[in-house]
């Protein structure tokens, strides 16, 4: 077999020389892409300026055009109207046209106002006036054949913006001895037909007159005038762009082959990641190291502890050891919400940030998932390995920036002393790990301590999965009874159902002790089934008599509870308005709509509903107000604090007349002083439970109680 280490220095091999073969590609598809796009800007260039000189081209042509159809309209014009300037005492305006004849010595300096259009041509045209030569030097020569034979000179123009327009405009004097001073001035717009008719001359997309500030960035342009303001104007259009299609035509070749070497790249280096993952996973492996974050991993932790109590055991002073175990709280809704990238890069900087808060006071490790341990050296006591549990839990308040975003996480930490504790490596980690379940269990993102009764708990937990369900199987739990009496004391109205477990080695066990147990092992729901079944087999021994049944929240939120319910009632042949299930706010806390829809279900049937340790939880007002309970329960704690504090008196007080005001029968449970059992009568308390009455009995116990108030009522009815 290849070490690790050169199958690690074989892949590094082959990874240079494919990425010598990636550069040499890359560097090759680059510079056909840059040749590409070069040619692609020179083609579009070229168009460009090829369409920019046919623009001019046309416009100069449009521009003489116009000069001699104002030419030809100027000799067409009778003399007597070239010579009725003289007898007026402005411009002549031609009919049919847009020209005038004008006095070249008064019509520029007169006062045109009136007529906005001739005003704005003359101002356009007084440049021409003034120059002596012809502004157009080829289009002279083009009419200088005509001179002779005509009284009209050769016709000055230019581009111009009468009235803030664009137009061509044309002056032609007279040079005839009669017409002396007079010229024919022309006016022709630069409207949308005439662009169009550019254009098609052209052979260019829609032209448009726009501002040289305004120029299109990726459009074409040709120079047009200057506006009596100062502002240049440009014609514009959209040039054709032949080097889009040598793109297309070339691009998809490029992109096919590229395509290609990345998805040959991408095969490539999947492959050499696996065996590099591989091949460094057990490098790690080999060196005790885990491959996420470079920290110790379980066996190489295992084998510092071993080496850390060894120096214990040698040394004579009071320096011991601690094993801290840390584990994330809720990792698992971190994987869910922001992905196991998210996750791993988490672990890592979780590794990073406890390293550094214990530099030189002990080793970290990481075992697997998200929990860690620490070694902790020369600790005096307890009070070491609490001052670094706390530091810990107070780092964990800053959040952790984790692809841009900033994830909180607490720590729970279970803590076992060497040699308070153990002192031996297996039995310190596992202690330490029964301190971190203890945390846990009692809220997360704290630290507790191993204890001797932790121990005990854990060996519980370890009874109630192996002999609990084998006892519910053999029916071999006992259903014991506490009665329910009325406000004075003496009549019994109902009953609670409460289990035990007697179990032939650890004696009679409490439900304290093994429900919350069952219910982690998954073993609540067939408790709760065989509690259900007894209770109300033994039922039918009660006529008249309300028996209560605690529900808990795993039994309650099964979607068939109410049906199961339903169809026990239906075998045993009891009256649904017996049967009082008792509810925490557990059951409601998860899913409120669930939980409403399952309540009104319930008591459809007649069955009747209890909050139970009401008083104790976050928000029973809000649930007395959404649903629909027959009964509260005051929790005992309020009973037992009646004497030692007045605020007791006085929410035990608050919550009977709220009872009562809403309708509702109220209990007291944990009733064992006469004084209690008076206080609670005083207020109108409906129910009273409690040890004053009775302990919790048997089956049996109940029907002759039962009987004994019977032959009293019956007493007393005969001496009335």
């Amino acid at each position: 077999m290849i070490a690790p280490q050169k199958k690690i220095a074989r892949l590094a091999h082959g990874e240079r020389s494919m990425f010598a073969v990636g550069v040499v590609v890359c560097l090759t598809l680059f510079g056909l892409g840059g040749g590409l796009f070069v040619s692609r800007d020179r083609a579009n260039r070229s168009q460009a300026e090829t369409e920019a000189a046919a623009v001019t081209a046309a416009l100069d042509a449009a521009r003489a055009s116009f000069a001699e159809e104002a030419r030809q309209m100027a000799e067409r014009l009778p003399e007597p109207m070239a010579l009725a300037r003289r007898q007026t005492d402005g411009p002549v305006h031609v009919p049919g046209a847009d020209a005038y004849i004008i006095d070249l010595a008064k019509d520029f300096s007169a006062a045109t106002s009136e007529n906005p259009q001739l005003s704005g041509a003359l101002s356009a045209a007084a440049p021409l006036a003034a120059d002596p030569v012809p502004s157009d030097a080829p289009l002279r020569g083009r009419l200088s054949e005509r001179e002779a034979a005509s009284p009209w000179a050769s016709p000055r123009t230019a581009i111009a913006f009468p009235n803030g327009r664009a137009a061509f405009i044309s002056l032609t004097p007279n040079v005839s001895a009669a017409g002396a001073g007079l010229a024919f001035l022309a006016v022709r717009p630069i409207d949308a037909a005439l662009l169009a008719s550019l254009a098609r001359a052209a052979d260019t997309q829609r032209l448009e007159i726009v501002p040289a500030t305004a120029a299109p960035a990726e459009g074409a342009t040709a120079p047009l005038a200057a506006s009596p303001d100062g502002r240049a104007f440009l014609l514009a259009w959209r040039a054709q762009r032949p080097g889009e299609m040598i793109v297309e035509s070339v691009a998809w070749l490029l992109i096919s082959f590229a395509l290609f070497f990345a998805a040959f790249t991408v095969a490539h280096a999947r492959r050499v990641t696996e065996e590099a993952v591989v091949d460094e996973a057990e490098t790690f492996e080999a060196a005790g190291q885990d491959p996420l974050t470079g920290l110790p991993n379980r066996s190489m932790f295992t084998r510092l502890l071993e080496s850390e109590l060894d120096r214990v055991r040698r040394t004579v002073n009071e320096h011991g050891a601690a094993v801290l175990y840390l584990d994330c709280d809720r990792f698992q809704e971190i994987n869910d919400s922001c992905g196991r990238d998210a996750g791993d890069k988490l672990l890592a900087a979780l590794g990073l940030r406890l390293g550094n808060l214990l530099r030189a006071s002990g080793r970290l490790a990481r075992f697997e998932g998200d929990e860690f341990a620490i070694l902790q050296t020369d600790v005096v006591g307890p009070r070491d390995a609490e001052m670094l549990a706390r530091k810990i839990i107070d780092a964990m308040a800053e959040p952790f920036d984790i692809d841009d975003r900033q994830i909180y996480v607490g720590l729970s930490v279970g803590i076992a002393l060497c040699p308070q504790d153990a002192d031996t490596a297996d039995e310190l980690m596992r202690r330490a790990d029964v301190a971190l379940y203890r945390a846990k269990n009692e809220g997360r993102n704290r630290y507790s301590f191993f204890e001797q009764k932790l121990g005990d708990q854990m060996r519980m937990r370890k009874v109630v999965e192996d002999d609990l369900r084998t006892a519910i199987e053999a029916g071999a739990l006992l259903l014991q009874y506490q009665p329910i009496m009325d406000i004075s004391g003496k009549r019994m109205v109902g009953v609670e159902s409460l289990v035990r477990w007697p179990h032939p080695e650890h004696g009679l066990i409490s439900p304290a002790n093994f429900i919350t147990l069952a219910e982690e092992c998954d073993l609540i729901l067939p408790l709760g089934d065989w509690v259900l079944r007894r209770a109300l087999a033994d039922m039918r021994l009660w006529p008249g008599l309300k028996v209560a049944v605690n529900v808990s929240a795993v039994q309650f939120r099964q979607k068939d509870f109410g049906d199961r319910i339903e169809r026990l009632l239906q075998e045993t042949g009891i009256e649904p308005e017996r049967l009082e299930l008792e509810l925490t706010e557990s059951v409601l806390l998860s899913d409120a709509d669930a939980a409403e829809d399952a309540m009104i279900n319930l008591r459809a049937m007649g069955i009747r509903l209890a909050l139970d340790d009401f008083g104790t939880g976050y928000s029973s007002l809000i649930y007395l107000r959404r649903f629909a309970f027959d009964k509260i329960k005051i929790d005992k704690s309020f009973l037992e604090s009646l004497e030692s504090a007045g605020e007791g008196a006085i929410i035990v007080h608050s919550i009977v007349h709220l009872g009562r005001a809403l309708g509702l029968t109220v209990t007291a449970e944990g009733v064992e002083s006469a004084d209690q059992h008076r206080f609670l009568q005083a207020l109108g308390c409906h129910e009273l439970q409690g040890y004053l009455f009775s302990k919790p009995v048997s089956a049996a116990e109940i029907t002759r109680r039962l009987r004994l108030q019977e032959s009293g009522a019956e007493q007393n009815r005969a001496v009335a």
